[in-house]
């Protein structure tokens, strides 16, 4: 081993790199679709949960703080796809790319084999899983849709109707 591998760490190094770089880069992001790809990050650590304990274990070991990967060709197109659906109103521009792509992951990781409340299997129940990615979904659309303007009694009324004897009260005749 340390004929290919200078020392434990440096294998470890390149299994997780190996191994979280194709698990990142195997999930398209179409940032108009954040839900869909909150599901698709679900089913993939559903399918693969080795590399959510690995990354696990190198955020505890190895990088406690900071970003976990440098950032990729894979991340920045992902990062500026946000950008881009941001600019053209599909994702509310109050957040930065880079925190909406951070919270999508980490609310998708809610059921991931690291998770301190319930860890989701495959042996679950397919009902099991599809209300796990309806939850999922709803809660990335509510996040990050641009809110709406309220609408209010006064941008309702447009003030009194003449001839139909309701003049002066809101929404009548």
């Amino acid at each position: 081993m340390y004929g290919y591998y200078e020392s434990k760490d440096g294998l470890f190094d390149a299994v997780f790199g190996e191994h979280l770089s194709a698990i990142l880069d195997v999930i398209p992001l179409d940032a108009t679709d954040l839900a869909g790809y909150a599901a698709a990050i679900y089913d993939t650590h559903l399918q693969h949960p080795e590399f959510v304990r690995l990354a696990a274990w190198a955020r505890l070991e190895r990088t406690p703080t900071g970003e976990l990967l440098p950032i990729t060709e894979s991340r920045r197109v992902k990062l500026d796809a946000i950008a881009a659906a941001q600019r053209s109103g599909h994702i509310d521009s109050f957040f930065e790319p880079v925190d909406v792509l951070a919270t999508v992951v980490a609310v998708a990781m809610t059921w991931s084999p690291i998770s301190i409340t319930d860890t989701a299997s495959r042996h679950d129940d397919s009902s099991e899983h599809q209300r796990r990615r309806n939850t999922l979904a709803e809660i990335v659309r509510h996040s990050f849709t641009p809110a709406q303007p309220a609408v209010t009694a006064a941008s309702c009324w447009s003030g009194p109707r003449v001839g139909n004897g309701s003049a002066g009260r809101p929404g009548a005749g």
